[in-house]
């Protein structure tokens, strides 16, 4: 904006291939996406209540402040007080490829409630797996077959954390991945050595 604050965050790294651009950010034919409808719907409709309202009129000194108190009505907050003191246990995973849901919205929100809580006891209750190369909660070339409900169910029923999110390419793919991934923000390293489907061969590491 005209005070020079980000608003959008950069799209990550991985999403360039079809099998992650589209359909959210451009067809495979070249053709407009998902995106820019979705978003000149939200400004027209949910923004501006103008089902008339032409983008070109943006105004980034006044029009951002009004576009972010919509947005907060929508956007979850960094208070999971009460989930947490009645013992909710939750885990998001979230594809590094994901066009529609830039993973930088989850990795902010993340970083926002272990400012709050702190990420010793923020890991307590909730962690975050960052899946390179998955796109929208499926899709991409990544192994996006992923089973976070049954960690869920043993870290609620048996205590049990979960270290790692085991991920899998499903049936087909053309890279037959089976991986498993250390919950942000650490970060899952191939130690060199070994077969690289093999989960002991990687380690976590302190960002």
């Amino acid at each position: 904006d005209a005070q020079g604050r980000a608003y959008f965050h950069p799209q990550s790294v991985g999403a360039e291939p079809v099998s992650t651009f589209a359909p959210f950010a451009m067809m495979s034919d070249g053709s407009e996406g998902y995106l820019p409808k979705m978003a000149d719907s939200w400004m027209a409709n949910m923004v501006f209540a103008n089902a008339q309202y032409d983008p070109a009129n943006f105004n980034f000194s006044r029009d951002p402040a009004l576009g972010n108190s919509v947005s907060e009505i929508m956007n979850p907050t960094p208070d999971l007080d009460r989930f947490h003191a009645l013992g909710g246990k939750m885990i998001t995973y979230w594809g590094w490829s994901d066009t529609a849901l830039n993973p930088q919205m989850g990795i902010s929100y993340y970083d926002k409630l272990s400012r709050r809580y702190g990420i010793d006891e923020l890991q307590a209750f909730y962690r975050l797996f960052l899946i390179p190369g998955v796109a929208h909660c499926a899709g991409g070339y990544g192994p996006s077959s992923i089973d976070a409900l049954t960690p869920v169910i043993d870290w609620v029923e048996k205590g049990i954390a979960p270290a790692r999110l085991a991920t899998h390419s499903p049936p087909g793919s053309a890279k037959p991945y089976s991986r498993s991934y250390c919950p942000y923000p650490t970060r899952t390293i191939y130690r060199g050595r070994g077969d690289t489907e093999d989960s002991e061969n990687f380690e976590c590491v302190e960002q």
